[in-house]
């Protein structure tokens, strides 16, 4: 088999430099259709991580935020998000990195992300645990409802009045997080054990690929918000992620204002 890890950890490193360099230089930055904004930094490591991936992997598939998708036919295909927290980068907080995600037929196998501003970063596998800067990552504990802290995330893109609700409900019976903005520091508080569960409203595949991957290997349980797992190229792109008596509880809630 390849060395995936090492591919994955190399090319994060390298584009988390580049973003790290660019953050304090001044940047050209434009809005796309969805009005979400992407800056040059985007577009330059969108393409490095692509040619990287067809030099090395030519025969597969490739989604990045920035591009076309690339289909060969294959059973693995490459998930990547040059700088999740775009918004954050172009605003001068420092809440953003590189995510490169690795699936196998409609799963995620291997994922790392780099947050290069604070120098943490997690890769995982499916099956081998998931890693902080090196270090195996332990089982988060299960906790009450009611003592939990939950980021909800994306609430303020994919708000309607079901979300709302939501946000209404949960907000009386535990303590809320809003969003970092950015899915990578989310899901590093998340599967490190500093939050304790994390639901996004809406998010696309490279937002999920990462968490989807590095949650089952601590414990969290990860599926989209009607408790069906999340696979490849889902449309339904809500997520909840918590340890499993938590997830219930908050999956019955998510359930109940969403109906």
């Amino acid at each position: 088999m390849p060395n995936y890890k090492k591919f994955i950890i190399d090319t994060l490193q390298e584009a988390g430099s580049v973003a790290k360099a660019a953050f304090i230089k001044p940047k050209k930055i434009t809005a796309k259709k969805d009005n979400s904004l992407v800056t040059e930094t985007d577009l330059a490591i969108d393409e490095f991580v692509r040619e990287k991936i067809k030099k090395n992997f030519p025969e597969h598939n490739i989604i990045t935020e920035e591009n076309d998708e690339i289909k060969q036919g294959s059973k693995f295909t490459w998930i990547c998000d040059p700088i999740d927290g775009t918004l954050n980068f172009a605003r001068g907080l420092p809440l953003f990195g590189p995510m490169l995600s690795l699936a196998v037929d409609d799963q995620t196998h291997f994922a790392g992300v780099f947050d290069s501003m604070h120098n943490e970063l997690m890769y995982g596998q499916k099956g081998g645990g998931a890693f902080l800067n090196g270090k195996k990552l332990k089982q988060v504990s299960d906790i009450q409802l009611e003592k939990a802290i939950v980021v909800m995330s994306g609430y303020t893109s994919y708000w309607n009045e079901g979300e709302a609700k939501l946000d209404q409900v949960l907000s009386k019976k535990i303590n809320i997080r809003g969003s970092s903005l950015s899915a990578i520091n989310e899901t590093l508080w998340v599967v490190s054990g500093r939050m304790h569960a994390l639901t996004f409203a809406g998010a696309f595949t490279w937002d999920i690929a990462p968490i989807s991957c590095f949650g089952p290997e601590v414990g969290l349980k990860v599926t989209r918000k009607d408790g069906q797992p999340w696979k490849l190229n889902d449309k339904k792109r809500g997520l909840v992620v918590a340890p499993p008596k938590l997830h219930a509880e908050l999956l019955k809630i998510v359930k109940s204002v969403q109906s």
